[in-house]
Formats: structure tokens, C-alpha cells, sequence
């Protein structure tokens, strides 16, 4: 069964891709040296946080939401298909075009183990309590996304349809509690007791909550959208102490205290534009050019981090020329341009193709 679009899961998808995009395009200005005003803020580090727990939440509820009455082998191995299709086959076309900008401009930052997470994605091959990272360096986060598909998976293959995201999110509380009270310095340990996997099972939960509301008042997801506000306000002028960056994350360090500072704003926010959108007496802005940079979101992710490498090595000088708090914005603006024509052009053909080989009915 299709379901319909949601404008306002594209909307946040969007915002959380912009907020990360802005961050590593202030972190390129910096690198290209001259002093931004925005370098300055004390909210920098927070805004590009802020994006990643959006993404895993949202993920969390697009999955129960497309696959929650999906029920056995059969539809187990199609879900796996789909995963797949939607995930690996632009992760693989992106870490090879960056691993060819390596061979040009930096031939020591890759290693055979990089290529071989790159290949797995999750840590399977990891050693030690140190998590290695793909190619490209944002792709870390899909490991806890492919590591969550495959609970899910589980699930399918069980059977268990009626009280599975519940269910799902209880496995994650009880490994996150496992590896609070029993924590053990091994990186396979680290990464399934990780209490990041708790925003998926929020995201599943609000899916839950979605299905079965039928009615809501419109002064329940405004408040919920005020007290995000508030979140992030505080954050603007009070910092975030010590929280989870990626490195810290896949350590497991200061992690549970990202969920609280990071991920429960993240779960209002979107349940506040989620329910908006639900609410038919409101007048929810549906805009297919506003979500177009939500749909090519994971594409922008993926390609950013690509066109900030080769700008670097090639344009340093340069970019080292533009106003500094200029060349963020044309950073961030040529970052999602280049990005949604990779969605266009690279994204969904790699979909396509991928579509016939794997889902076509013979």
C-alpha cells in the first residue's frame, strides 16, 4: 500500500541536512583561514548535533510507518531489498568518487579497513573500542541505521506485527541499560548497547501514536513546538556542555546525556509539525519546492562532505579570499545545489536501476 506524502517529515529532513551542511561549511571557512562572525556562536556545534537526532527519529518513523504490517519471509526479504535500494547503492557511488578525489589530493587517508567498513557499514570487522569510519566520514551514522532496519527485520521475520515497535523499543532501553550499569570497552559492545538507538525507537513510538490518533486539538503540537523552542533557545545562549560529537558518540561517551539535550527538543519538534500536518482544519503549508530538499536530503548529506574535500584541496587560496561569513553561505548554498542535482541525476537513477534488478516481478 502507497502512502502518502508527508510534507512535514520532508520539511524537517530538510532542516536537519541544512543545519549539518552549515556546520561543516563553517568548519571549511575556518580551515581556509579569516575569522567569521558565525564561527563565534556559542550554539555552532549544537545546530549540526541537532540535525543528526532528527534524522535518526525520523527514520525511526518512516520505517514503522511504511512496514508495520509487513509479516514474514517473504516480506522480509523485499523490506531488505528496499533497505538496500535506498541506502547502499549512492553510499557506494559517493565513497567512490571521494576515494578517487584520495587518490588525487590525499593518498594516506585511506586504509584497507576504511574500504572494508565502507563495504559492511556496520562495525561487524571493527576492533579494539575504536569505531572505524567509512569513507566518507558522515556515513557513521549509517551504521546505527542499518543496524536498526535489521531489529526491525527481526521482527518481520518473526511475525510480530501487533505491539512491535514497543516491543523494539524495549530491546534498545534494555541494551542501553545493560551497557550503562555493565559497560565494557569493546567496540561491538559499545555500538549495540549505544543509547542513540533509543531516538529510532522514539520515532517508532510517535508512529504508533500517529496511527491510532485520529483527532488532536491544535494547541497540543504547538505546545510541544514551544517547549522545543525553549530547548533550543537555552542551548543558543547556555551552550551544551560535554555531549556526544561523532567521535564521543561511537565511544559511548556522554551519550544518554545527548538524548536528553538533543534528542527529546528533536522528538517534540517533530511530533509538533507531524500532528500539524495532520490536523486537516489547520493550514499546513504543502509545498513540493520547500521538501525538494528534504527528498534529495540523504543526497545532499552524502555529497557535501565531498564537495567541501575537493574545494578544499583545489580552491584553499582562493576561498581564503571571500568574506568569511560570506563564503559560509555560498558554501552551504553550493553544497545543496550540487546536492539536489545528485539526488536528480545520481540518486534516484542508482534507485531505478536497483528497482528493476532487485524488486522486478519475474
Amino acid at each position: 500500500m502507497v502512502k502518502e506524502k508527508l510534507y512535514s517529515v520532508q520539511y524537517l529532513r530538510g532542516l536537519a541536512v541544512i543545519l549539518i551542511v552549515y556546520v561543516h561549511s563553517v568548519i571549511l571557512q575556518m580551515a581556509c583561514g579569516g575569522t567569521s562572525f558565525q564561527q563565534n556562536f556559542y550554539f555552532l556545534k549544537s545546530v549540526g548535533l541537532f540535525g543528526v537526532d532528527l534524522f535518526f527519529i525520523i527514520s525511526g518513523f518512516i520505517i514503522s510507518y511504511i512496514a508495520s504490517e509487513e509479516s514474514g519471509m517473504k516480506d522480509l526479504v523485499r523490506y531488505l531489498k528496499k533497505r538496500f535500494i535506498r541506502i547502499n547503492p549512492v553510499f557506494y557511488a559517493s565513497c567512490l568518487i571521494l576515494f578517487i578525489c584520495y587518490l588525487i589530493w590525499s593518498p594516506n587517508e585511506y586504509s584497507f579497513d576504511i574500504i572494508v567498513k565502507t563495504l559492511f557499514i556496520i562495525p561487524i570487522f571493527d576492533f579494539g573500542e575504536e569505531f572505524i569510519y567509512p569513507i566518507i566520514y558522515v556515513g557513521w551514522t549509517l551504521s546505527y541505521e542499518w543496524f536498526f532496519y535489521l531489529l526491525y527485520a527481526a521482527f518481520i521475520a518473526l511475525s510480530i506485527v501487533k505491539g512491535r515497535e514497543i516491543y523494539l523499543f524495549l530491546v534498545f532501553f534494555a541494551l542501553f541499560v545493560i551497557g550503562f550499569f555493565f559497560p565494557v570497552r569493546e567496540i561491538h559492545y559499545i555500538f549495540v548497547t549505544n543509547p542513540m538507538f533509543l531516538e529510532f525507537g522514539a520515532g517508532m513510538l510517535i508512529a504508533v501514536l500517529y496511527r491510532k490518533i485520529k483527532k488532536i486539538t491544535v494547541f497540543v503540537p504547538v505546545a510541544l513546538g514551544l517547549i522545543a523552542v525553549v530547548f533550543y533557545t537555552y542551548l543558543l545562549f547556555n551552550g551544551h556542555g560535554e555531549v556526544g560529537e561523532a567521535y564521543l558518540i561511537n565511544k559511548g561517551v556522554y551519550t544518554w546525556h545527548r538524548l536528553f539535550i538533543f534528542g527529546f527538543p528533536s522528538v517534540l519538534l517533530f511530533t509538533c509539525f507531524l500532528f500539524l500536518e495532520k490536523r486537516t482544519s489547520f493550514h499546513f503549508l504543502k509545498s513540493d519546492k520547500i521538501a525538494l530538499i528534504g527528498d534529495a536530503s540523504y543526497s545532499i548529506y552524502l555529497i557535501h562532505p565531498i564537495v567541501n574535500f575537493i574545494l578544499f584541496h583545489a580552491l584553499k587560496e582562493q576561498l581564503a579570499l571571500i568574506n568569511p561569513d560570506l563564503l559560509i553561505i555560498l558554501l552551504l548554498i553550493f553544497s545543496t545545489t550540487v546536492g539536489i542535482f545528485y539526488h536528480k541525476f545520481v540518486e534516484n537513477k542508482l534507485i531505478m536501476i536497483f528497482k528493476n534488478l532487485l524488486l522486478k516481478k519475474k
